[in-house]
């Protein structure tokens, strides 16, 4: 998670451009407090609302009244919401993993890349 996106129009910035910024975090998702410590690990400080997995936030959730609050929310939460404006951010996840498990996941998922990007399902 390092990139905010702007949901109305897709002006992207690191988020590290928020340091300084009053921010508000949404997160409907299974492990929320994981979303609060990767904006905090960016020097975020956030107002976090956490949201049961799959929750909805109430509009005076999304709106806070202090009109320089951006609000950033997971992939997940954005899609809910037909009243977002230009403060309110997407953060997408990323997934990171070391060599061994890409190669368990590529595996379960039906074969394991070899030579020239094929794929060997034995």
């Amino acid at each position: 998670t390092s990139l905010a996106i702007i949901v109305v129009t897709g002006e992207q910035q690191p988020l590290a451009f928020f340091a300084d910024a009053p921010v508000r975090a949404l997160a409907g998702i299974a492990h929320p407090q994981r979303f609060f410590d990767a904006l905090r690990a960016h020097g975020l400080s956030v107002e976090q609302i956490d949201l049961a997995d799959h929750g909805s936030a109430t509009a005076a959730q999304r709106h806070p009244h202090d009109a320089e609050q951006v609000v950033l929310m997971t992939d997940k939460d954005v899609v809910k919401y037909d009243d977002l404006t230009a403060r309110h951010w997407r953060v997408p996840a990323q997934v990171v993993m070391d060599a061994d498990a890409a190669t368990q996941l590529l595996t379960v998922a039906g074969g394991v890349p070899i030579d020239g990007g094929e794929r060997c399902n034995d």
